[in-house]
């Protein structure tokens, strides 16, 4: 954003600033705490998600910065079912941007059915999915996210890695929420350094690399549903240069989550292509 507005000034945890001192700012949403009326127009990211959806005293704070006169627009890809029932009786007034910048349709999940996926995995033994997902990577030259339900599963997977594919265990990480080199974990991944990234949902959101394939293994775990799949798919197919990102889903069970959000995604998709936009 410096590109285009030299001034802008960060507000998070350990920033230097506290103050404005820009017309343009980038804040969390505890920082924006520290300011009364003070911004004329606030664009809202991820808004469904934590920490800030469903805190009244966040979204309070967040009002409170706004001036009188000022406007807030909300951007999610995951609308809560309420949003989109207001939005359809004209009490919330809503865009829908059914497709990305570069006009490629979104990456269509696939999904997959492995019985005894996780005593396979915990035993080192072979699950041809995965073989082949990390096949397909190889050939596609990319770099994956495998989505796991559990923090015991990084570590389950990573193992199986080591005895399946060491060569790709060289190359690879784990990452959870409670993990101390979370920040420096994922920052190495941002830069190449790892080629696979086993994770918890912590990253359905936010981390974007240009070459980005996605598996999620144990799919059918309730940590799972419609939204964080949907989240998870749109990881892949951001870079308008590489579209070889693949998305598949994993599972001893396919859920309705699963399905729904197929769904979901080739909704948009047909969309997007009636209006134009692919």
């Amino acid at each position: 954003m410096r590109e285009f507005f030299p001034a802008t000034v960060a507000l998070y945890g350990g920033s230097p600033h506290r103050w404005l001192s820009s017309p343009l700012v980038l804040a969390t949403c505890h920082q924006v705490w520290r300011h009364h009326h003070a911004f004329d127009l606030m664009i809202i990211d991820e808004v469904d998600a934590f920490p800030l959806y469903g805190d009244p005293a966040l979204e309070s704070g967040l009002n409170r910065a706004m001036a009188p006169d000022g406007q807030q627009v909300l951007l999610t890809a995951t609308p809560p079912v309420y949003w989109q029932d207001s939005a359809k009786r004209g009490r919330l007034a809503a865009v829908m941007l059914p497709a990305r910048y570069h006009g490629h349709p979104l990456p269509l999940p696939k999904l997959f059915r492995e019985s005894r996926l996780w005593t396979k995995i915990s035993k080192g033994k072979s699950v041809a999915v995965l073989t082949r997902f990390l096949q397909q990577l190889d050939e596609c030259r990319g770099q994956a996210l495998i989505f796991v339900p559990r923090v015991r599963d990084v570590r389950l997977v990573l193992l199986w890695l080591k005895k399946n594919a060491p060569s790709r265990f060289a190359r690879a990480g784990g990452v959870h929420a409670r993990d101390p080199f979370r920040e420096q974990k994922i920052r190495e991944f941002r830069e190449g350094k790892w080629n696979v990234l086993v994770t918890t949902t912590i990253l359905e959101r936010g981390v974007t690399v240009p070459r980005c394939h996605v598996l999620v293994m144990g799919g059918d775990h309730p940590v799972f549903d419609e939204a964080t799949l949907v989240q998870i798919a749109g990881r892949v197919g951001r870079n308008a240069g590489y579209q070889k990102g693949v998305v598949w889903f994993l599972s001893e069970e396919k859920t309705m989550a699963q399905k729904q959000a197929l769904k979901k995604i080739k909704w948009l998709n047909h969309f997007a292509e009636k209006e134009g936009f692919c």
